[in-house]
């Protein structure tokens, strides 16, 4: 296009170019990643609340592959944990070492934890033991398969305030750590552990994550020591002796699993195959920043994201003197949708 100017002046000609081609996008905005693009997903996200929430998040599908579906089970285990020696005073205070493993894939009602148990104040050491749990998925003969997808482990102090000692460590590991059998010390299984504080300081909870073993569907009794497993260690804990040869640590642990299972033939109830969500678990794994935050505190991290803190639990410091005190929601055990 050709404008012209006064006659008075010299005459000038502009040219402008007009493109047909599409202008530019602005290049000063960056494309969110792909990482932050999966998490944003509403049902990634629903799996992501569960796995830092495995008390009372709603129960979602985990991206796992293949077309495999099951139904959607939660439960709750409380363990009480003990320890021996000789020559105790009963009803006499006493500090005791252990350490704890739960790897949820390999449960049964004789599998699934590995407890090693250390006497304190000069007692005699225990050999490692194995226990399992009682609950649906490993006593009912109505789950021909299962596998799980959230988990996490809580060690709850009860004993007086006056009397309460020692540490905790814990950590997570994509494997057994500890198989049965195995000769470890109070001091190895400490330096296998993420995150250490005194009894009492906080609440002692541990989030499990899968890995490639807990994907797949398994049945009862067929363990696996790639799969994912959490743990702690105690250290110096106060107890009490309930006899000359027993003591009983003051604290349990609770332990919560969200499972997917299959039931048996006998059942005759259906399940159909669903298509796997277009994610992965690496993928989701992959959007977490800060692997300390969201194992133990159940706080996710993104870059470029605010971090969404676990409401499930809330936690309160008091004065030294009252300790800490926890109060925590538990949900339903199967799924209650309401649309």
């Amino acid at each position: 296009m050709v404008k012209k100017t006064n006659k008075n002046k010299k005459q000038v000609t502009r040219t402008i170019v007009v493109s047909s081609l599409p202008r530019p996008k602005n290049r000063s905005k960056k494309k969110k990643s792909s990482k932050i693009n999966s998490i944003l997903d509403v049902r990634v996200a629903r799996w992501d609340q569960l796995l830092r929430d495995p008390c009372s998040a709603q129960m979602a599908q985990p991206c796992y592959g293949g077309i495999d579906s099951g139904y959607f089970l939660r439960t709750t285990d409380i363990l009480p944990l003990g320890n021996v020696g000789s020559g105790l005073t009963s009803g006499a205070t006493y500090f005791s070492d252990m350490s704890f493993q739960y790897t949820p894939f390999n449960v049964s009602s004789t599998t699934g934890i590995v407890a090693t148990f250390y006497a304190g104040n000069g007692q005699t050491l225990t050999s490692t033991q194995t226990t399992g749990v009682s609950n649906f998925i490993s006593t009912s003969n109505a789950v021909k398969r299962y596998r799980p997808i959230a988990c996490c482990c809580k060690f709850i102090p009860t004993g007086p305030y006056s009397t309460r000692a020692g540490m905790i460590a814990l950590g997570i590991a994509p494997g057994m750590i500890e198989n049965v059998g195995d000769t470890v010390t109070v001091s190895n299984m400490l330096a296998l552990a993420q995150h250490t504080v005194n009894v009492g300081a906080e609440a002692h909870e541990v989030r499990w994550l899968p890995t490639m073993v807990d994907e797949v569907f398994t049945s009862i009794g067929v363990n696996n020591t790639a799969a994912g497993s959490v743990f702690f260690t105690l250290k110096n804990v106060d107890g009490v002796a309930t006899s000359a040869t027993q003591i009983t640590i003051n604290g349990y642990v609770e332990m919560t699993t969200c499972w997917e299972w299959i039931p048996a033939a006998l059942n005759s109830v259906s399940v159909a195959p669903s298509a796997p969500l277009p994610y992965t678990s690496q993928q989701v794994l992959a959007t977490i920043s800060d692997m300390g935050a969201y194992i133990f505190h159940g706080v996710r991290r993104i870059a470029g994201m605010p971090g969404v803190v676990n409401g499930a639990v809330n936690v309160a410091s008091r004065l030294l003197s009252g300790g800490m005190t926890m109060s925590s929601y538990r949900g339903p055990g199967i799924p209650t949708y309401r649309y």
